[in-house]
């Protein structure tokens, strides 16, 4: 690979971690929003969090591809003997100054930004489990006052009770 096809392969795989960096901040501010909505129980808001999510996750893993390939060729042009691609570590480090320096800078930004979409993601993960165990013990509970306590009668049957209620309606 030559010089100028090697300058402009870095400056693309510059221009990928800018846009896997804007991405992830993107994904951090939806997160946020939908543990606000889980916060708020807001269903709808929390339906159009979890769409704008996904729809970050394949953009960012669009431009994982194309990061992984970018670094793939730059670690042939470095050394073509080389069996597998190096990190984006190793590969910044054997570049001279001013990529270095700029890839250096985006992986750590890149890195703290994954590192706390991790947590956000994790906060967020815990919200909705907290949220859908008290559904779960709400429906239990209106369960049990519509169809009784017990399932079996002292008789060893099922009360005619129990029976006579299969299904109700929530709506006022």
């Amino acid at each position: 690979m030559d010089k100028a096809t090697q300058t402009k392969k870095l400056g693309e795989l510059e221009k990928i971690l800018e846009q896997q960096t804007a991405l992830h901040k993107m994904l951090l501010m939806a997160l946020g929003r939908k543990h606000q909505a889980i916060r708020q129980s807001k269903t709808a808001e929390m339906e159009a969090c979890c769409r704008q999510e996904n729809q970050h996750l394949q953009a960012i893993g669009e431009a994982e591809k194309q990061r992984q390939t970018l670094v793939a060729e730059l670690t042939l042009a470095i050394d073509p003997q080389a069996v597998a691609p190096m990190t984006l570590l190793q590969l910044a480090e054997r570049l001279p100054e001013p990529w270095r320096s700029r890839l250096l800078m985006r992986r750590l930004e890149l890195r703290e930004l994954v590192e706390k979409t991790r947590t956000q993601s994790g906060i967020a993960r815990k919200a909705a489990e907290s949220l859908l165990r008290h559904v779960q013990g709400l429906v239990q509970t209106i369960s049990q006052a519509v169809n009784g306590g017990a399932v079996y009668g002292a008789s060893g049957a099922v009360p005619q009770r129990s029976m006579s209620m299969s299904t109700f309606t929530t709506t006022a």
